[in-house]
């Protein structure tokens, strides 16, 4: 019975594809927000605005896995481009709450029409099976639990001064 197990090169073609596929895609989606004045992470973020409610730092950093130090220039950057405000909230002066502006809106929506057409044209092509298909795998590929690295455990050294 033959082995359903990818050989070596198998493994290699994948990752190899994978890896091209992802630096096509996510270089000509670079190049497609900068048109728009905005980075991957500067589009995300104003996603998450555009859903409606103000949200905190906090939440932004959380969503988007990244620092508050990351979420800060994030922030003040959309702000001088007046994408974004902050407001105080009214029961707790220490509470900042990020809003999307009106201006941020339509850089937001342009960047996502752009970005629409583009997935459009990479995946239209395939047909929706072989899309499902994909799919199936990445997703496979994606939640799979990796192996770390082996440490050796050490004993710990105690400090004393």
């Amino acid at each position: 019975m033959p082995s359903t197990r990818p050989s070596e090169g198998e493994r290699e073609h994948l990752l190899a594809y994978l890896r091209v596929c992802y630096w096509r895609v996510l270089g000509e989606l670079d190049r497609r927000l900068e048109e728009t004045g905005l980075t991957a992470r500067q589009f995300l973020l104003l996603r998450i605005l555009e859903e409606g409610n103000p949200v905190n730092a906090r939440t932004v950093g959380q969503r988007l896995s990244v620092s508050p130090a990351n979420v800060s220039g994030l922030v003040d950057r959309l702000e001088r481009k007046h994408y974004l405000k902050r407001s105080r909230s009214l029961e707790d002066r220490r509470k900042v709450f990020l809003e999307i502006t009106p201006e941020g809106r339509k850089a937001f929506r342009k960047a996502r029409r752009d970005r629409e057409v583009l997935l459009r044209v990479v995946f239209d092509g395939i047909p929706l099976r072989e899309r499902r298909m994909m799919v199936k795998g990445l997703r496979k590929m994606a939640t799979r639990r990796l192996p770390g690295p082996v440490a050796p455990t050490r004993p710990r050294e105690r400090v004393t001064s």
